[in-house]
């Protein structure tokens, strides 16, 4: 069995690291934004669906 230095390692690995790692934080960065615009929707969809709920539904159902 080969010894393998932990050093040059580290070194031959380094870069395959840096990669991976900008990758995590390009896709965190997405998975936030994308989240951002996902709850905004779900926001604006139930404001518009609570108004349609009180203006039009709500007459209607107290008759």
């Amino acid at each position: 069995m080969d010894y393998v230095d932990f050093d040059s390692l580290a070194q031959k690995l380094a870069p395959t690291l840096q990669v991976l790692e900008n990758k995590r934080k390009e896709l965190l960065r997405k998975g936030r934004s994308e989240g951002l615009i996902y709850a905004a929707i779900f926001l604006v969809v139930g404001v518009i669906a609570l108004l349609i709920h009180l203006l039009y539904l709500q007459p209607i159902i107290t008759q």
